[in-house]
């Protein structure tokens, strides 16, 4: 499984996630995608196909924070219950702009549910007391999307909502699972918290993308370090 780790793979997350040993993953970023990431028609059965491998490459007591637009929340949520996920919590992302889809309410939120697999606190570097002030809130705001010269990718997720959810949820060298990795913030983020990191993609502009963003990022890192 070395050959995988710090890398994006130019590959769907279903059969990279067949290379991945059992019990090796700590943390799983699932922003998931809008449709059938693999052109399929059945969303259901193709998010029951990655729950299933979600659960078998995590360890006891990791964690995956699952991102979702509420419309397709509950076609996610059943299939983690059937794999015997334990609910964590679920963060409200609030945007700034909201969207009125047809016959629907308006709205402009995303959620990410977080489920363990096992003990919830296996793995858990947030706050563990309770002294009348709470200390995590659960509505978070959420600005995505990422733009540097012509990359555009319009659903990526912001930096600061990686940094929170690999520090609270990862320690240094584990590594972290992004089967959906868009522009590659799950893998920046990594680099630069001491993270290992596992990415799959199946557009190639994305990964291409992600691969100057790193780039780009690697360099302003050492420029930094040197002033």
């Amino acid at each position: 499984m070395q050959h995988l780790i710090n890398k994006i793979h130019l590959e769907d997350c279903i059969s990279g996630m067949e290379k991945i040993k059992d019990n090796s993953i700590t943390l799983i970023i699932a922003d998931w995608p809008f449709n059938c990431q693999d052109g399929r028609n059945d969303y259901r059965r193709f998010v029951n196909k990655a729950v299933k491998q979600f659960y078998r490459v995590l360890v006891d007591g990791g964690n995956v924070a699952s991102i979702n637009n509420p419309k397709n929340c509950l076609k996610t949520y059943k299939y983690f219950d059937s794999c015997k996920f334990e609910f964590r919590n679920n963060l409200v992302l609030e945007k700034p702009c909201g969207l009125k889809p047809g016959y629907m309410f308006g709205f402009k939120h995303n959620y990410c549910t977080c489920f363990t697999k096992g003990s919830k606190h296996a793995v858990w570097n947030g706050h563990t007391k309770f002294n009348g002030i709470p200390a995590e809130y659960d509505v978070l705001s959420y600005r995505n999307g990422y733009r540097k010269g012509q990359d555009k990718h319009s659903q990526a997720i912001p930096i600061s909502l990686a940094i929170k959810i690999i520090t609270v949820f990862s320690n240094k060298n584990s590594i972290v699972l992004d089967p959906f990795m868009g522009s590659g913030t799950t893998a920046v983020v990594c680099r630069e918290l001491k993270r290992k990191f596992i990415g799959f993609e199946i557009n190639p502009e994305y990964v291409a993308m992600a691969h100057r963003r790193m780039d780009f990022c690697a360099v302003n890192s050492i420029l930094k370090s040197l002033k």
